[in-house]
């Protein structure tokens, strides 16, 4: 019977997902059968991961909380921890944040206590938690437990901006599952990676990422709500190519999957997803629809007020710009981060004095600029000076920090949805297109000017 555990886990790593669940079902049977209580908990502890790994946090739950009445489990006890840790777990993908931290205490805090605080919204936390744990799996060589870690840290990370960071996670995580032939690692791995891939402008980069997980699918096992994931990236490669209607649809189909298997968070990056692909495609009415729908998802599920605070700006660039005009181009304050826009390309960047500096210039645009200005913005014991030699915007020595920010808005910049607040900084562009660079930023010659 304990082997047949472990053969389990090893069939359903090898996406022979319905000879690991036959197994479970036949050495849960046994265990009934010669009524040895340790090993029906095994069959009910390890059912349930699997379960959770193919994204069915209900069924899992139910399988826990049933084996916690069944075997007459007392709360403290060692198996009792365990399943109702691993509840927590689910809790998460159910997006029952207070029965996630009810089960916090019950087992291993990093990786619950790291999922929690993302979604709660306190993500520089959860980074520091996550980073933490993925360090110990590392050292400790457990390779499919560094990917859980991995995983979820990759989303904080991309949550907060910090695309570059999450690609290299995905990448060690999709090079642990490549190198095992893991099939259920590629199925959470490649997915994200193509969807990020996408956000950075990156389609052609998705595209064999995406045809790998389409030869995994076209295997025909069941992949419960991982699924989804597929179906979400897909949705967004169409997007980014031009094909509306097979992205409504790969949406639409990611949509009915995370809700058949609950799984509200998901279903809320589908549904923005979604108000993208329809703001493209000029469907206003539909776009702002399904913004409200992802933000009355965040709300009701008492996330974090980053996430909410970021949907509504979200939601008041995409869909309150009606009309056949362009849409407006953003330079905003919003708490800790600062929220620009700029033709098509849409990013949050984290505060920094940089950012005040460009501000400064944008609402100053034609006049003349002191360098002793902008240095007084972030540092108001900055010593005054009477006379000041005026200079024009174009003469402003730009830190090459600064200038790869100001280059960010001539590109496909990736969106990333962090924090929002209140002060407003916004200038509308005559220039007629995203991708040209106005005359007054063209690149200096190096400079030793620091601000």
């Amino acid at each position: 019977i304990y082997g047949a555990y472990f053969g389990a886990i090893h069939r359903m790593h090898r996406g022979r997902i319905a000879e690991a669940f036959e197994l479970l079902d036949q050495s849960e049977t046994v265990a009934r059968h010669i009524d040895d209580p340790l090993q029906r908990f095994r069959a009910i502890l390890f059912h349930g991961l699997c379960r959770l790994w193919t994204w069915q946090p209900r069924e899992a739950m139910r399988g826990w909380s049933q084996g916690i009445r069944e075997l007459g489990l007392t709360p403290g006890g060692l198996q009792h921890r365990m399943l109702s840790w691993c509840s927590g777990l689910a809790a998460v993908q159910l997006a029952d944040l207070d029965l996630a931290r009810h089960h916090l205490e019950s087992g291993p805090r990093i990786l619950l206590e790291g999922q929690i605080a993302f979604y709660a919204g306190q993500w520089e936390g959860a980074a520091e938690i996550l980073t933490r744990g993925a360090e110990r799996m590392r050292q400790a060589g457990a390779r499919a437990l560094l990917c859980e870690f991995l995983f979820w840290l990759s989303r904080v990370m991309r949550e907060r901006g910090q695309h570059l960071d999450a690609e290299a996670l995905l990448n060690e995580g999709w090079e642990i599952a490549r190198s095992a032939d893991a099939q259920l690692l590629t199925m959470h791995f490649l997915p994200e990676l193509a969807s990020l891939q996408v956000a950075m402008g990156r389609a052609d980069a998705a595209l064999p990422l995406l045809e790998r997980c389409r030869d995994i699918i076209a295997g025909g096992e069941e992949w419960f709500g991982l699924t989804g994931l597929l179906a979400r990236a897909e949705g967004e490669f169409a997007a980014s190519q031009g094909d509306l209607e097979a992205a409504m649809n790969h949406l639409s189909r990611s949509e009915e999957i995370f809700r058949t298997y609950s799984l509200p968070w998901e279903l809320a990056g589908t549904l923005e997803s979604w108000a993208k692909a329809a703001y493209a495609k000029g469907d206003q009415q539909i776009a702002n629809d399904k913004k409200a729908a992802a933000l009355a998802i965040y709300r009701s599920r008492e996330a974090g007020q980053p996430w909410i605070d970021s949907r509504a700006a979200t939601r008041d660039h995409v869909c309150g710009a009606r009309g056949s005009g362009p849409p407006r181009n953003i330079f905003r304050k919003q708490g800790e981060y600062w929220a620009i826009s700029f033709g098509d390309a849409e990013f949050n960047l984290k505060d920094s004095k940089g950012l005040h500096y460009i501000a400064h210039l944008l609402r100053n645009s034609g006049q003349q600029v002191s360098s002793v200005d902008l240095a007084a913005l972030t540092n108001p014991h900055a010593p005054e000076i009477a006379i000041r030699a005026p200079l024009s915007m174009s003469q402003v020595p730009i830190p090459a920090r600064i200038w790869a920010t100001l280059e960010k808005f001539s590109t496909r910049t990736p969106r990333c949805n962090t924090n929002t607040g209140s002060r407003t900084c916004e200038k509308r562009s005559n220039a007629g297109s995203a991708r040209t660079i106005p005359a007054q930023w063209k690149k200096p010659a190096p400079s030793s000017t620091r601000y």
